[in-house]
């Protein structure tokens, strides 16, 4: 009996520590990586930017789409979520590092012109827009989302080098 609850034991601790190894959950594989309780601000700042880029990124290749497809394939109209994690910074953190406060402010435009194109798309592919409106409108939100996005890669990058 005893060399048996032994072996149970060591099997259970296996497990825990393969499950651990793992992360847990086998459907996790493209899930982002929860947040560290230390993480950094510019670590937080570079994954908000990180994520608004891909979904950018994912609204530019549907606008490209739409410009050869006057109907948008219901692969490109499937609903994708994106795991934005916007920085806030209260008015003391902000004094404080009033770069970090501009680049916030940078991924806050970008993220509401973002969810003026998602929302724009979703419109079209509801059939409630033109393919052409649709080009246009993504084009004026999308291209200053990423101008934004660019600055504060670029402050980023800088405070970087100067580490």
């Amino acid at each position: 009996m005893r060399r048996t609850m032994s072996a149970r034991v060591l099997l259970v601790l296996l497990l825990a520590a393969i499950l651990t190894a793992c992360g847990g959950d086998a459907d996790d594989s493209d899930a982002t990586p929860a947040p560290k309780m230390d993480e950094s601000l510019d670590a937080r700042i570079g994954r908000f930017d990180q994520t608004l880029r891909e979904e950018a990124t994912w609204l530019w290749d549907n606008m490209n789409t739409a410009r050869t497809n006057p109907q948008p394939p219901a692969e490109r109209c499937a609903e994708q979520r994106w795991d934005h994690k916007p920085v806030v910074l209260d008015a003391e953190a902000r004094r404080l590092d009033p770069t970090a406060a501009r680049m916030v402010d940078h991924l806050d435009y970008a993220a509401t012109l973002i969810g003026q194109a998602r929302d724009e798309w979703a419109r079209h592919c509801r059939n409630e827009i033109s393919a052409m409106n649709a080009v246009a409108f993504l084009e004026s939100r999308l291209t200053p989302a990423f101008k934004s996005m660019n600055i504060v890669r670029d402050a980023l990058d800088q405070r970087v080098a100067r580490e």
